[in-house]
């Protein structure tokens, strides 16, 4: 090959690179403008729907939000936040009905392929064949400008049947894209690794733009289990998914009844989630919220299950589902006519999302104390874990003494029942502060309890003796120093007071309790006098009211 084409065809490759790898891709000049579109190109890799937030998405809501704000030229305030509210939702409804999919205001699989169309994800891969992590794939020599999906377009290649590897052991993924989608005309490809016979992620990678070819990806595992490859390959609004053999790691079991009829089970309504699970459903089944009493389906909100199998339902009641008797139905996402299954029925809507915050209990314990002493705060809530995991909500302790806020729960909200520990500067008042967050408003319950704290003791510290065995001796002989005071236990532990003896003699300081600090309230310490001296004991009692003090001396002759 000339070097000029060699040169040519390096300089596509590495354009490839930069739109394929996400360490390439996301360098500081393509945020907040697109790979090549000028649109913000966000790293979506997990459905996002009303109620989905940053904590739980690993930042994607936020991610998704900037890609709107964008694409839609909003103000960057106006759509923000982390957390899919209804305006979020609004403009995932308006971008879906202009890309012609379905407008459930859901960002699901469809919706984060037309993204990446969209951002002009879908341009920076036109050039060359090549793998994600740049392996070279087979050349699409075709001359076709369109594309086209068919059922075997995406084919995993390895693992070609059920493989066992150890916690660690790295494996390569290889999969195919059959020739029929064209460099001029590429799709998009989601590439997930799974647990085994549900869609449930473990690991999630940056979508990618291909063409006909051969691509590779890498996964280290770092759990025992059994799992799975999950890709899907979208085009045009349609969509192919393509499931690998088994992985088994480390002890991991992989039996599944895969004979079972589809089935879908409903456990309870806890804090505005349906919890149930789904079994041996199809791949692109849809779950959807049916009234049991007029048999009208609701289709502001639904669960996807694009690589069907069995797993765990938390679907969120929507806040304008009307109150009333309904069943989970699952149908098939291109004929939504089609029931597979159904699950027992159950009270929802409305009258769900109203539950009260309630505050079984807040203490201090001691609630009265002396300055420098520590409260004890203990609350219990009605607030639920999913209340503070999924809706951002907990309980929080703020206080005001001397027209000073004090943030007793430094790091913001903590759990809906516990304990801390706080040393109140004055008295003061303290409130508790309990709310389910984003759901309905943020409804919340407050409690007050007042800390009083006492002025610091003002008794004077009096020593009460200070001898010396001896008050004479001889060259070498040793004298035993015997002290009391009226110090207590917390001026010394607490506030730093202490006693401690010193001495002056030949206009030479002398440390008694050097190498030991100082002493208790009370003791004594034997010392070996080198010369006539003059000794002082000092007692004080530490930071308590200004550090009050008292000193008593004797003289000890050496002869």
């Amino acid at each position: 090959m000339p070097a000029t084409m060699t040169s040519f065809a390096s300089v596509l490759f590495l354009l490839f690179m930069l739109a394929a790898s996400p360490a390439l891709a996301q360098t500081a000049d393509d945020y907040g403008n697109g790979a090549t579109g000028g649109v913000y190109c966000p790293a979506l890799s997990t459905t996002l729907q009303r109620g989905s937030r940053d904590a739980t998405t690993g930042g994607q809501v936020s991610e998704l939000q900037s890609f709107i704000t964008d694409y839609y030229n909003l103000d960057d305030n106006l759509v923000a936040g982390g957390f899919f509210g209804k305006l979020t939702q609004k403009y995932v409804v308006q971008f879906q009905r202009e890309q012609g999919l379905p407008s459930l205001g859901i960002a699901g699989s469809l919706t984060r392929a037309a993204i990446a169309r969209a951002c002009g994800a879908a341009t920076n891969t036109t050039y060359n064949n090549q793998s994600p992590n740049g392996t070279p794939g087979t050349t699409n020599t075709s001359s076709n400008i369109k594309s086209s999906l068919l059922p075997d377009t995406i084919r995993i290649v390895l693992p070609a049947s059920e493989t066992s590897l150890a916690i660690g052991q790295r494996i390569t993924i290889s999969y195919n894209i059959g020739g029929n989608i064209v460099a001029n005309d590429p799709a998009i490809v989601e590439r997930k690794i799974v647990k085994a016979f549900t869609d449930v992620s473990v690991s999630s990678y940056i979508p990618v733009s291909v063409s006909g070819g051969t691509y590779t990806f890498d996964w280290t595992p770092s759990a025992a289990g059994t799992y799975q490859v999950l890709l899907s390959i979208s085009h045009n609004n349609t969509i192919y998914p393509a499931r690998s053999a088994v992985i088994t790691v480390g002890n991991g079991n992989t039996s599944t009844n895969t004979n079972a009829a589809p089935s879908l089970s409903f456990s309870s309504v806890s804090s505005g989630n349906v919890i149930g699970s789904y079994n041996n459903l199809p791949a692109n089944s849809q779950i959807r919220f049916v009234n049991t009493s007029t048999g009208q389906r609701y289709d502001g909100a639904s669960l996807m299950v694009y690589a069907g199998g069995s797993g765990q339902i938390s679907f969120a009641v929507p806040n304008d589902l009307p109150g009333g008797t309904y069943y989970l139905r699952a149908t098939d996402y291109y004929n939504p006519n089609t029931v597979i299954a159904q699950s027992p029925s159950f009270q929802a809507g409305n009258n769900v999302q109203t539950n009260s915050v309630i505050i079984n209990s807040f203490t201090a314990t001691p609630a009265t104390i002396n300055a420098g002493q520590a409260v004890m705060f203990m609350w219990s809530s009605n607030l639920t874990q999913n209340d503070i995991a999924y809706y951002g909500g907990g309980c929080n302790i703020e206080g005001i003494a001397n027209n000073t806020a004090l943030y007793v729960t430094k790091a913001g909200f903590t759990g809906a029942s516990g304990q801390i520990t706080f040393v109140p500067p004055a008295t003061g008042v303290y409130t508790l502060r309990c709310t389910s967050g984003a759901k309905d408003g943020s409804p919340i319950a407050t409690r007050q309890i007042t800390v009083t704290v006492g002025q610091p003791q003002t008794n004077p510290v009096v020593i009460s003796s200070f001898t010396a065995s001896q008050t004479t001796i001889a060259s070498g002989q040793s004298v035993t120093f015997v002290w009391n005071s009226n110090l207590t236990n917390n001026d010394i532990s607490y506030y730093g007071g202490a006693c401690n003896i010193e001495g002056v003699g030949n206009n030479i300081a002398l440390y008694v309790s050097q190498g030991s600090g100082s002493y208790g309230a009370s003791g004594s310490i034997t010392y070996t006098p080198a010369f006539t001296a003059t000794y002082n004991l000092r007692c004080y009692s530490g930071a308590k009211d200004g550090s009050p003090s008292d000193s008593k001396q004797v003289t000890v002759n050496v002869n």
